[in-house]
């Protein structure tokens, strides 16, 4: 257990250390996101009440696109140097490295939310009723999408149009929760509340969602390799 955990910070550490180095994902999908928004806000919505009614769905779809671009990222390196060639033939490295990229992932797309949800809510006017509520359901809706995400990064490294089938291949799987997220987010910014069932069914789907990512991820990353 403590040579995993160990494992698991290397990962970790070094991704998060290129990333602080090089920018690359932040930088990219940060101004991805703001270009998104000032999409929204200039697709003509009538009233300020329909803005604020389609605040929730403009933030979820914004936090999807933005996602595909930090999981096209999570293996590229170590395809690019063959560094999953060596790992597969370490005891319990694989399962480290699952845990690793996870939670990479996790931790780029929280700092991206950062920066995304207080536009969001900024610009379209949202008032917020109950924060905890909306801070839950975004992280219940950024660990279950970071687990899919990171499991068809890792089967999809191989593939030369992995940018054009990873989205292709992850948004369906991906919208019970993203409804969920939407839903749960729109009752956030409502007084009448009602959250807690969406909150519940995103724990559900976030427990499906590591369950089988964990369990295929060594298949995806073998096939990968082939």
């Amino acid at each position: 257990m403590g040579e995993q955990l160990r494992q698991i910070a290397v990962v970790v550490g070094k991704d998060l250390l290129l990333e602080l180095r090089t920018r690359e994902v932040l930088w990219t999908a940060g101004l991805f996101s703001v270009v998104l928004v000032t999409l929204f806000v200039f697709s003509g919505f009538e009233t300020a009440a329909i803005a604020r009614g389609a605040a929730p769905g403009v933030l979820w779809v914004s936090l999807a696109f933005v996602g595909t671009l930090v999981f096209t990222r999570t293996f590229q390196r170590e395809k690019e140097s063959r560094v999953l060639d060596g790992l597969l033939l370490v005891p319990g490295a694989v399962d480290a490295l699952f845990v690793g990229k996870l939670t990479v992932n996790v931790l780029l797309l929280a700092a991206l939310e950062v920066v995304l949800v207080p536009m969001v809510v900024t610009t379209f006017r949202v008032e917020v009723f109950a924060p905890g509520a909306m801070a839950t359901a975004l992280l219940l809706g950024t660990l279950g999408y970071c687990a899919l995400g990171t499991v068809l990064s890792a089967s999809l490294a191989s593939v030369k149009l992995r940018e054009v089938l990873l989205p292709l291949v992850l948004f369906p799987l991906a919208i019970p929760l993203f409804v969920a997220g939407v839903r749960a987010t729109h009752a956030a910014t409502v007084a009448e509340g009602g959250a807690e069932s969406w909150l519940g069914l995103m724990v559900a789907m976030d427990a499906l969602y590591l369950v089988l990512a964990s369990w295929l991820f060594r298949q995806a990353v073998d096939h990968g390799e082939a």
